[in-house]
Order: structure tokens, then C-alpha cells, then sequence
């Protein structure tokens, strides 16, 4: 099997397995917390699943002579970051008492765990490209 697809089969369980315990630790340990995580986590998930989509249509479009691929590239990343941002906008505005509160320590607690639940996706895509790099390396030796 491809490592590409290695990648794309791991990522995914390994990523909501890691949400799912986090996210009742969160719910065991803090108020809203978990909430937020999951939410962050969610959209690591979606944002990863647009990327997919790029890569195979990238892959497919590629022998049109037509198609520009850095063009194809820079607008996906665009809409990836669209998604991004419009999530964070929304999570700022579902914590209205936070926005409310002159103390806006609650406010960034909030958006930092969403943002570590975002990044949870991120960094399990990161550990599992270097690990699959590294067992490819082995098998190249051998």
C-alpha cells in the first residue's frame, strides 16, 4: 500500500480516538472546556478532509494541460483558512458571556482549546508522516 494511503487511513481513527479521551477528560475536569475541544476538533477533522480532496483532484486534474495546479493549490488554502476563521468568529461569539465580561481571560481559554483540539488533527497527521518516513527509510536499507 501506498504511503499516501497509509497516511490518509491513519489519521483520521487515531485522531478521533485521541478527541474522544480528551474531550472527556475536559468534560470530567472543566465546565465548557470540552465543548470547545471538541469543536477545535472537529474541524481538524474537516479541514484534513478538504486537504484529501485537494490532493486527489490535484492528482486527477493533473494530466489537463489546461489545469493550473498552483492556482488549484492557493484557492483550496483560501477556503481551508475561510473555514478556519469563520469557525473561530463562531466560537468567540457562542461564549457571548465571555465577550461580555470586561475580563476577557475565558474568552482566550476558550479559543486556545479550541485550537488545541484543531491542532490534535494536525499534529497526529505530522507524527504519522515522519513515522511512515522513517519505516520506509528501514525497509529502503534492508
Amino acid at each position: 500500500m501506498p504511503k499516501e494511503l497509509k497516511i490518509k487511513y491513519l489519521v483520521v481513527p487515531i485522531s478521533i480516538l485521541l478527541i474522544a479521551i480528551v474531550t472527556v477528560i475536559l468534560a470530567v475536569t472543566t465546565k465548557n472546556g470540552w465543548r470547545y475541544y471538541l469543536i477545535g476538533g472537529a474541524l481538524g477533522l474537516l479541514t484534513h478532509g478538504l486537504m484529501i480532496k485537494e490532493t486527489a483532484r490535484v492528482a486527477r486534474m493533473a494530466k489537463d494541460p489546461l489545469f493550473n495546479g498552483r492556482k488549484s493549490a492557493i484557492l483550496w488554502f483560501l477556503v481551508r483558512m475561510l473555514v478556519v476563521a469563520g469557525v473561530f468568529v463562531g466560537v468567540a461569539f457562542v461564549s457571548k458571556e465571555d465577550l461580555n465580561n470586561p475580563d476577557k481571560t475565558n474568552l482566550v481559554i476558550d479559543l486556545v482549546i479550541t485550537l488545541a483540539g484543531y491542532m490534535t488533527v494536525k499534529i497526529v497527521f505530522i507524527i504519522s508522516v515522519l513515522i511512515l518516513k522513517k519505516i520506509e527509510k528501514k525497509e529502503d536499507l534492508e
